[in-house]
């Protein structure tokens, strides 16, 4: 066949291998050892459902994944939630001060901080739960600018 054809016998195979694999060829019952020419209507209608068969199999594979790692989050998130978070990244003085007052909100303890630039404001940290809060800043001359450490106790 490689003689008819102009070409390898490797690329012969590998063209067979090809057209079995799109089931547009098989093994003849009729004839052992022969090779079976499938129509191609019967041949690619069969390897597009051998595709649909991967293409679900992959999907359940997918959605298996999906419920792992919601489950992975939220545990975590649970975890998060039970012992704080380890650390988080606020971009800005904006984010601090409002991630600081939220803090002062529900702190049942203390906040403590650690800030340069020198004294706080006592009224960033005033909120209309904190009737029952002291505020304590207290400045030392750490750096160029200084630095503030800035506690808020709740007594609720």
């Amino acid at each position: 066949m490689a003689g008819l054809l102009g070409i390898t016998e490797e690329q012969v195979r590998a063209a067979l291998d090809a057209l079995f694999d799109l089931a547009l060829l098989r093994e003849s019952t009729d004839a052992p050892q022969g090779i079976h020419i499938v129509a191609p209507e019967i041949g690619l209608r069969s390897a597009l459902a051998r595709q649909q068969a991967d293409l679900a199999r992959r999907q359940q594979e997918v959605a298996q994944s999906q419920a792992v790692i919601a489950r992975l989050v939220d545990d975590l998130s649970r975890s998060e939630r039970a012992s704080g978070p380890v650390a988080s990244e606020l971009l800005g003085m904006d984010a601090v001060r409002d991630q600081l007052q939220l803090l002062a909100q529900e702190a049942r303890d203390e906040v403590m901080t650690l800030m340069p630039g020198g004294a706080q404001s006592p009224r960033l940290w005033s909120t209309p739960a904190a009737t029952t809060s002291t505020s304590s800043p207290a400045t030392c001359g750490c750096g160029p600018s200084g630095w503030t450490a800035f506690a808020i106790r709740r007594t609720r």
